[in-house]
């Protein structure tokens, strides 16, 4: 089994946004958030246990951006990649 990374909800957001991810055994994780460019936006790191996580992701985190986002899961498996809309 490897990592998964889930849609965020709600898409688009506005507020804040919930990012979903599932480890399949203790591991190191770093979520970032992305603009179209690829310039990193926004990072959080952490030693997870196996299994479900949900992490809250504010829109003020997020510089005066709207429009299309990109995230990202990066573990010791690899990495996975989504995209999300912040519509203000």
């Amino acid at each position: 089994k490897t990592p998964e990374l889930y849609q965020n909800t709600p898409n688009p957001f506005s507020g804040e946004t919930m990012i979903g991810f599932w480890l399949p055994e203790s591991m190191t994780a770093t979520l970032r958030v992305m603009d179209v460019t690829g310039k990193e936006l926004y990072r959080v790191s952490g030693s997870y246990s196996a299994g479900n996580h949900m992490l809250t992701l504010e829109a003020g985190s997020l510089p005066d951006m709207k429009g299309v986002l990109f995230y990202q899961l990066e573990t010791e498996q690899g990495v996975l990649n989504r995209r999300m809309v912040k519509v203000n």
